[in-house]
């Protein structure tokens, strides 16, 4: 057994562990945070984050030419320091990465430095139909925004919950197959039972008037059988929302419901 596992010790003396010294990245918080690469001139090479800071920088010490592109590789090939920012939660992490990499823009990073346009939500409707979507264009008289870049994310976290309100009495697998793909489409068109707010919920909850929306997602129960299921994948969806709820500025909250320019940034 001894014999087996001493290829594997030997594999962890890398050529990154001789310039960060034997107890990398031992020193390093197991907890979420942002990380940062550096070369022998102090030049920022790379932005980075993680839930666990110590097992994602551990895993640099392990790059193989055989296993990894060569530009992870041109990249540890050149870090000489490590730092490293602690964070509240993963979620955290992520947001501080996002606004750093925007700021700073490190040559080795190719995601996250340049910023997006940003969307408009738009609805329409009459008594049967309801109709929702995101576009790129600025339409101050027909659509609420501007809003963030990563609402595309949280557009379809929305609109699966919409059409949960729409047809509360459906299960998850009623619904159409194209609402729970990782990339929906920007427009959706659903049948309603009644008219009803909903267009108005959905206007409020872009606009920063989160709480009505949420309010009434948190009030259906699951439908169907399997009910622990549909819970849990709910409950993921609710929180999406929650999120960008409480990214929205207190100054920017309690606009007016459609036609506003007053959203997230």
């Amino acid at each position: 057994m001894n014999r087996a596992r001493q290829p594997w010790l030997i594999h962890l003396a890398t050529p990154l562990t001789d310039r960060l010294g034997p107890g990398f990245p031992g020193e390093v918080p197991d907890r979420p945070g942002v990380y940062f690469f550096h070369d022998t001139q102090g030049t920022l090479l790379y932005i980075g984050q993680s839930s666990n800071l110590r097992q994602r920088l551990a895993s640099y010490r392990h790059v193989r030419e055989d296993r990894h592109p060569r530009r992870i590789l041109r990249l540890v090939g050149r870090i000489a320091r490590v730092d490293w920012r602690l964070c509240e939660s993963g979620f955290a992490a992520r947001e501080l990465e996002r606004a750093l990499l925007l700021e700073y823009r490190p040559p080795f990073n190719r995601a996250g430095v340049w910023q997006a346009s940003p969307w408009w939500f738009r609805t329409e409707s009459n008594e049967r139909i309801l109709r929702l979507g995101i576009v790129r264009e600025a339409q101050p008289d027909e659509a609420t925004g501007p809003l963030p870049p990563s609402f595309r994310h949280v557009f379809a976290s929305l609109s699966r919950c919409a059409a949960r309100i729409a047809h509360p009495d459906r299960s998850l697998w009623e619904h159409p197959a194209g609402l729970f793909s990782p990339s929906p489409p920007l427009n959706w068109e659903w049948s309603l039972t009644s008219p009803g707010d909903l267009e108005t919920l959905l206007h409020s909850f872009v606009s920063g008037r989160s709480r009505e929306l949420l309010d009434r997602l948190e009030g259906l129960p699951p439908h169907g059988s399997a009910r622990a299921q549909e819970q849990s994948f709910w409950e993921a969806e609710l929180e999406r929302l929650r999120r960008f709820a409480d990214l929205i500025p207190p100054s920017q909250r309690g606009a007016t419901a459609k036609r506003s320019t007053g959203c997230a940034k």
